[in-house]
C-alpha cells in the first residue's frame, strides 16, 4: 500500500533549513527503512514534509506517522538544540495527512518533487 504523507512543524514555524533539512531527511529515511516500509520520495520544505511511502499490509499508516514523527522529533531536538528554542515542547503538530497512492505513483513524485516551487523553499 502507498500513502502520501504530510506533517507540519508546530505552529508551522520554518525550522528546517540547510543541515536540519538533510538531517531530518535521512533520520526519516532510517525510522522507515527500520519499520521495513519503502520510501519511495520524501521532500522536506522549511516547515513541513511530504514522504510517498510503501507500507507493508502488516502495519497500518497511522502507525508508520507515529514513529516518524516522534522519533525524528526526538533525534532532531537532541541534536538541534536551536530546535527546543523555537518549538519548546514538541517539533511535530499533532496532525498528519494521509493519503492513499494507486499503483500510478508518477504523478504524486512529481507533486512531492516540485514543492519547493509551490512553497520557495528548497530543492
Amino acid at each position: 500500500m502507498y500513502d502520501h504523507m504530510i506533517f507540519h512543524t508546530k505552529y508551522n514555524r520554518k525550522v528546517f533549513q540547510n543541515n536540519i533539512r538533510k538531517r531530518c531527511e535521512e533520520i526519516m529515511k532510517n525510522i522507515l527503512d527500520d519499520l521495513g516500509c519503502e520510501c519511495v520520495e520524501i521532500n522536506v520544505q522549511p516547515n513541513h514534509v511530504h514522504i510517498l511511502v510503501g507500507i507493508p499490509l502488516t502495519i497500518t499508516p497511522s502507525h508508520v506517522a507515529m514513529k516518524v514523527k516522534g522519533i525524528s522529533s526526538w533525534l532532531l531536538r537532541r541534536e538541534f538544540a536551536v530546535l527546543k528554542q523555537q518549538i519548546p515542547k514538541a517539533l511535530w503538530a499533532p496532525s498528519c495527512t494521509h493519503q492513499s497512492v494507486g499503483n500510478d505513483l508518477t504523478k504524486v513524485i512529481y507533486y512531492i518533487r516540485n514543492q519547493y516551487k509551490k512553497h520557495g523553499g528548497p530543492k
